[in-house]
């Protein structure tokens, strides 16, 4: 997926990575993330649950710049989201976890 990229927007994606990773620890943690969202006119607490399930793919509770960097280009960049994407954004929509997304989810957001 990355690999769709030109160099220019990798490190764009590389310095926005940098700016909300304050501590420079490799990761972006929930503290982070809630502090970057928090900027936008509209943050809701659903919403950083969300993208923490979109954007980290191994569940860890830290989103790392691979996985930062495949959300990325897709959000930014318009390239193709591969298999592990659409899972990913389907397991954060699925709020009750049933294997559906119901108008219930979407009212969420």
């Amino acid at each position: 997926m990355a690999l769709q990229l030109n160099g220019e927007q990798f490190e764009d994606i590389k310095e926005i990575f940098k700016e909300i990773d304050q501590d420079s620890s490799g990761g972006i943690s929930v503290s982070e993330f809630r502090e970057c969202l928090m900027q936008g006119d509209k943050y809701k607490k659903e919403a950083l649950e969300f993208y923490m399930k979109v954007y980290d793919f191994d569940r860890n509770g830290i989103i790392e710049f691979p996985e930062f960097l495949e959300v990325q280009s897709y959000f930014r960049y318009g390239k193709n989201p591969n298999v592990v994407q659409i899972k990913q954004i389907f397991r954060a929509l699925d709020l009750d976890n049933k294997g559906l997304i119901s108008a219930d989810d979407l009212r969420h957001f």
